[in-house]
């Protein structure tokens, strides 16, 4: 029994997933959720390959045979490791001999096998189609300090179709956003993740996302991601400096002083050594808003540069200056649906 890439985001939790590349091919990337089961480990996948190229496919078969002949009674005992009640679905990066061998390994030991049709390279196939298809994608503007993030939230929790990019990159997208300490999946994972909730969702529904750069952190945003964002229409939360600089402060305020003049360090050569030595000067007294509206004088001008490159059909303001998130979700749905209805 075959299943695809798209049925399998909508399904996943119904089954286990089991990856059965190689430990580095699983490390590079897998489908979220996939628990590692290698058919081979590294050098045994290495060697297979090179009596591929000089051989041919039968001797490379027969070495993938010796190989994992011996081994064969530990992959059931694996599995029994991971077995949580639910049927398994495995795949390797084509769909071929790889998941196929424990597919049928499996199923003779008892559990209920389902392998993914085309295997990884589907998977990263379909998400791609369905990012460059989806005919309805709705950005979040403004500049930094917004609350976007949390009108994000807020519409996810009124039922939309939503994309935390930063969540998922486990980043804030700024010098000082990787201050929090969390850990950056790398860029082909971090496609993954967002690629398999783009599966999960209704082609007839608005997906909403929050503007970014190119990056986050360490991570890039995929092409076809980037270039969906720079056609899409963006609704921008215009907020006063003042209130950003003091949702900032706050909730950067757990952090370590010399962690936060680092971040600013960093952006020396952008903000001046006038301001950053100003910004520093009002972390060491305890005055995190007004370090933080040095700081938006660089983001703010970054920001302004990027929507000076859209389109202005593209760009609907919306004040919501005293608004709560909650607030302005509603906003963004309704002026949302009736440009639809004007479509």
């Amino acid at each position: 029994m075959v299943m695809n890439a798209a049925l399998l985001a909508q399904q996943h939790e119904r089954f286990t997933l089991v990856d059965v590349r190689t430990p580095s091919e699983y490390a590079k990337g897998h489908i979220p959720g996939a628990m590692n089961l290698p058919l081979f480990d590294d050098k045994e996948r290495a060697r297979v390959g090179t009596v591929y190229k000089r051989e041919g496919r039968n001797s490379a078969v027969s070495l993938g045979l010796k190989i994992v002949g011996p081994k064969l009674h530990t992959y059931p005992e694996q599995a029994r490791e991971m077995f949580s009640g639910r049927p398994f679905i495995v795949y390797c990066w084509r769909g071929g001999m790889r998941s196929a061998s424990l597919a049928w390994l499996l199923d003779t030991a008892g559990f209920e096998v389902v392998r993914l049709e085309g295997g990884y390279k589907a998977f990263r196939k379909a998400w791609h189609h369905a990012i460059e298809s989806h005919p309805h994608l709705s950005i979040i503007g403004g500049y930094t300090g917004s609350q976007k993030t949390e009108v994000l939230h807020a519409l996810k929790a009124k039922g939309q179709q939503v994309i935390d990019l930063e969540g998922l990159a486990r980043h804030k997208g700024s010098a000082f956003g990787g201050l929090l300490g969390k850990t950056q999946p790398n860029t082909e994972q971090f496609a993954n993740e967002v690629g398999f909730e783009w599966l999960t969702f209704d082609q007839e529904k608005t997906v909403w996302i929050e503007d970014e750069s190119k990056t986050i952190g360490s991570v890039w945003l995929s092409d076809v991601l980037f270039e969906r964002m720079r056609t899409a229409n963006v609704y921008i939360v215009d907020k006063p400096l003042e209130e950003r600089a003091k949702f900032l402060a706050e909730g950067y305020g757990a952090i370590e002083s010399e962690r936060l003049i680092d971040g600013f360090r960093r952006i020396e050569r952008r903000l001046g050594v006038k301001n950053v030595n100003e910004a520093i000067a009002f972390i060491q007294q305890n005055e995190l808003a007004k370090a933080a509206a040095l700081a938006l004088r660089y983001y703010d001008k970054t920001y302004r540069y990027g929507l000076d490159r859209r389109k202005s059909e593209q760009l609907h303001r919306l004040d919501a200056a005293y608004e709560s998130p909650e607030t302005t979700a509603n906003q963004l749905i309704t002026l949302n649906d009736e440009r639809f209805r004007a479509h």
